[in-house]
């Protein structure tokens, strides 16, 4: 009787009773893979599906552990691409949850670098950056205060060449080179 009325109320107010048995979704995205965290009302099993739309396409293998803390990690990702996803809970007396949709961004690719400062007082640093050791080089970020920078802008699987240099109105030589290889994934 109790379980029926349970499912009765959940059919009337999905949504409510979605916020009280599935609580604090959270995807957490790195470049090729998010892990997937969230809390149930009772201890319950943990599943998640994603894809690239609403109709999802995949998901992890269901695990049976029950927990009222969840967390999954999905992997084989690809960077800088939007996917959906929902959380799935089980609990002991085989009432399954299904959250709503939530969307998470993979992050894309990045190069950071760091050099020392330059002796000279007053100055900006220019990044430049070029597919082959002896350049050409193109101009990336002009006019950095500090001595770091991140490149965003980079594809997985391409091989990059950067120099930075100095600029108190004249620009410096080149700095040392410097190589990045970014992963294919």
């Amino acid at each position: 009787m109790i379980r029926s009325l349970l499912l009765l109320l959940m059919f009337l107010s999905p949504v409510s009773s979605f916020a009280q048995w599935l609580a604090n979704v959270q995807a957490d995205p790195q470049v090729t893979t998010a892990t997937i965290v969230w809390t149930s009302a009772v201890p319950a099993t943990s599943k998640v599906k994603w894809g690239l739309t609403t109709s999802y396409g995949s998901n992890n293998p269901i695990d049976s552990t029950l927990s009222q803390g969840h967390g999954m990690q999905i992997k084989n990702l690809k960077a800088n691409t939007l996917y959906h996803f929902r959380v799935m809970s089980q609990d002991i007396q085989g009432i399954l949850v299904t959250s709503l949709d939530f969307t998470f961004t993979t992050k894309s690719h990045v190069v950071s670098m760091t050099w020392q400062p330059s002796p000279t007082p007053s100055v900006i640093y220019n990044v430049y950056r070029a597919a082959l050791s002896t350049g050409p080089w193109t101009q990336i970020k002009k006019g950095l205060i500090g001595t770091a920078y991140a490149d965003t802008t980079v594809l997985g699987g391409t091989s990059y060449y950067y120099v930075v240099r100095a600029d108190n109105g004249t620009e410096s030589d080149d700095s040392n080179l410097f190589q990045a290889v970014v992963p294919n994934n």
